[in-house]
């Protein structure tokens, strides 16, 4: 995130930099406070937002930079658009950047079979639902605090347009991505941030009510994480679920702790990794509509307030055998 927030600060420049990056800082929250594989997207979308802005030679730095980026997270088909977009609309010149960098992302375990790796990510049960970390943009507190950040930067950029033509159509394809997937908003508000620092750089008392957005809305968002959302593991029911080697049917979180203690889940996150009648029993479960794949496991370890708990704790073949505040184990009966 230092990378990420670091690249931009550099892109950004002068005056403007502090408030509107605040603004994306706040906006960005639940990307910045998860650790996941998913931050180093954040800091390679930063990174080629940059080379981009700064339309110098160095653009060609987005081979090598794509080529790792495809090794670490799938949210390098987001960065090869932003390129696109920019090679495109902008600079023609760029189009052969474009055309390695599309190699580049080839360069990984996968090679020639890449595009049906993505292809099978995306045709996942949760990604064609919309659910888990493909959900849609909501009325959480997170997704609230995101449209206002969004909001706060369009405004500053209204007051004095000054968009480039491939800003314009990335920011809308980004914004059609967030409203199916929110944490896409993210990269809405890197985008976002180079016009509007652009638009309050002559305007010292813009950029102060900016400030002053930048300060609420990062006190909302250090709010919204004091608050919640609350502890899902329980590490001492995921021990205990993880002694001999029993299979276990667990919600996410919960799954990850039994296998850091050495047990075996059934099925866990990346769900994609996962046969497709798997996955979809899997989801039924998690979404409460199906209790079928409980017969696929010997424990079930979930919170007792989700909908699989509430479903676990009206099931006949399952056995309460171990709970504490933030999860409930069971016994499952083969009888």
């Amino acid at each position: 995130m230092a990378v990420g927030f670091g690249a931009l600060a550099a892109g950004l420049r002068r005056n403007a930099a502090l408030p509107v990056a605040a603004v994306v800082l706040a906006g960005s929250i639940p990307a910045v406070a998860v650790a996941g594989v998913q931050l180093f997207s954040v800091a390679l979308f930063s990174l080629l937002l940059l080379l981009l802005e700064s339309a110098s030679r160095s653009i060609w730095l987005a081979v090598p930079l794509f080529a790792l980026w495809g090794n670490l997270h799938g949210g390098v088909l987001v960065g090869l658009g932003l390129l696109a977009c920019y090679a495109v609309l902008h600079r023609p010149r760029a189009l052969p950047v474009l055309a390695v960098s599309v190699l580049a992302v080839f360069a990984n375990p996968a090679l020639w079979s890449t595009p049906r790796y993505y292809a099978h990510v995306f045709g996942t049960v949760v990604a064609r639902e919309g659910k888990g970390m493909w959900g849609p943009l909501g009325a959480s507190g997170f997704d609230i605090a995101l449209v206002v950040a969004a909001i706060v930067l369009l405004a500053a950029i209204a007051r004095r347009p000054d968009v480039r033509v491939w800003e314009a159509v990335a920011l809308l394809g980004l914004a059609a991505a967030t409203v199916h997937a929110a944490r896409t908003g993210t990269f809405f508000l890197f985008v976002a941030a180079y016009p509007a620092a652009r638009a309050l750089r002559p305007r010292p008392l813009r950029s102060s009510v900016v400030t002053s957005a930048a300060i609420v809305l990062t006190v909302l968002a250090v709010a919204l994480l004091v608050v919640g959302p609350t502890d899902p593991g329980s590490s001492r029911l995921a021990a205990e679920a993880a002694r001999g080697q029993r299979t276990v049917l667990a919600e996410p979180i919960l799954g990850q702790q039994v296998v850091l203690a050495g047990g075996r889940v059934w099925i866990d996150n990346p769900v994609d990794a996962f046969r497709e009648p798997d996955q979809r029993l899997y989801v039924d479960w998690l979404y409460g509509s199906s209790d079928a794949a409980v017969a696929h496991a010997a424990l079930v370890l979930v919170a007792p307030a989700s909908k699989a708990g509430r479903r676990a704790a009206r099931d006949p073949r399952l056995t309460r055998i171990g709970a504490d505040a933030h999860a409930v184990l069971y016994r499952v009966s083969r009888g």
